[in-house]
């Protein structure tokens, strides 16, 4: 199977969009590193259709080396999504298409988007969606939030206080605050503790992102909330990077 694979790099440089100046929190600020967008077109025509997309992160200064956990926590997330599918068994792929209607293709699709990106902090979301012949599709939310001071992948209780229950029960209300949910077909209030993984910064907000599942039924979808950080910081809850 590996022997037809067809593999289609392509490197674009987008020197004049993200390598120079960002918009938002600090307009006037000059980054010091620039962002690669990769793409990786891999498939047999059997059995495997593999799309993936992602960003590479390279310092202007070559002396610098602050980007290489994160360039290594995203290369291993992307390693182990596709060593999982070129190891799935798909000997019964053909029965499974006759007899369901299904595609005929195992599907995985990475896309990615900036969340933020200043000169303390990366924050990146991945959406990457797997197929796998089943009834319907699932697209799982990916975070990774880089602390280019520290030199550090960022867990949230880095970035919110939430030692005492107060600050729980603050951080509760927010969320209920700002969930979005007008047809009401999510039926679980929104709740992040300190183990919360999926969470990203934006200028002026931070954004929690729940799966489809978490909150309601597949049907509805997944849901993102998205707190101010002026009213995160009024709350006494937000942290900052050192």
């Amino acid at each position: 199977m590996k022997n037809s694979l067809i593999i289609l790099l392509i490197a674009l440089l987008f020197s004049g969009i993200f390598a120079c100046r960002r918009t938002g929190r600090n307009a006037d600020e000059t980054l010091s590193y620039k962002i690669v967008h990769y793409e990786a077109t891999s498939s047999d025509s059997m059995s495997f259709q593999i799309d993936i997309k992602y960003p590479f992160f390279v310092p202007l200064d070559s002396s610098q080396t602050s980007l290489t956990t994160l360039n290594q926590v995203i290369q291993q997330f992307l390693d182990t999504a596709m060593m999982t599918y070129w190891g799935a068994d798909t000997t019964e792929t053909g029965k499974i298409v006759n007899e369901t209607g299904a595609e005929g293709h195992f599907i995985l699709m990475n896309n990615y988007y900036l969340s933020d990106t200043s000169s303390k902090i990366i924050s990146l979301v991945f959406e990457t969606y797997s197929y796998a012949l089943g009834a319907h599709g699932f697209t799982a939310i990916t975070t990774f939030n880089y602390d280019l001071i520290n030199k550090k992948m960022l867990n949230l209780t880095d970035l919110i206080d939430l030692s005492l229950p107060v600050k729980q029960q603050g951080l509760d209300s927010l969320l209920m605050a700002h969930f979005e949910n007008p047809e009401g077909c999510f039926t679980t209030p929104p709740f992040v503790d300190k183990s919360f993984e999926r969470f990203a910064l934006e200028p002026d907000t931070m954004v929690f992102y729940y799966e489809a599942y978490e909150l309601g039924a597949y049907s509805c979808g997944s849901a993102k909330v998205k707190i101010p950080l002026l009213e995160m910081e009024a709350a006494d809850l937000l942290l900052q990077l050192q």
